[in-house]
């Protein structure tokens, strides 16, 4: 999975280059006001999701649910896959989704590791009880 942000603010490049997550925290939440574009995810290099930064100059900050993830509970490559998906896209906001992008690999990783626990082993977390 990988994703691809196209927005109308240039992020600094002493900040790209830090892959620091927390500065690129920072710049975003300072320029929230102004920001538009779009952030796509990827799986296997084709382009899988696309979501809209903002939306009639309003920040969106909700999500809409969709349960296209039939498999996401099963302990299966395509179950990790769908919950992965899932937790990405309909369990994160906005702003969430674009710091995941940022953090590339390791957050999707974490999202992966997360719904094999969950699925192949039963370590559901306190909240999702």
């Amino acid at each position: 999975m990988s994703s691809s942000l196209k927005m109308n603010i240039e992020i600094p490049q002493e900040i790209l280059n830090s892959k620091n997550l927390e500065l690129f925290k920072k710049f975003i939440n300072n320029n929230r006001q102004n920001l538009e574009g779009e952030l796509t995810f990827y799986f296997n290099g084709i382009a899988d999701k696309t979501f809209d930064l903002c939306e009639n100059n309003k920040y969106k900050t909700s999500i809409e649910i969709d349960d296209s993830y039939p498999r996401r509970n099963e302990c299966s490559y395509e179950g990790v896959r769908q919950c992965t998906q899932y937790k990405i896209y309909q369990g994160m906001n906005t702003l969430e989704k674009l710091f995941c992008a940022y953090a590339g690999l390791g957050c999707i990783g974490q999202q992966a590791a997360s719904c094999t626990s969950r699925n192949c082993f039963g370590d559901v977390a306190p909240n999702e009880k």
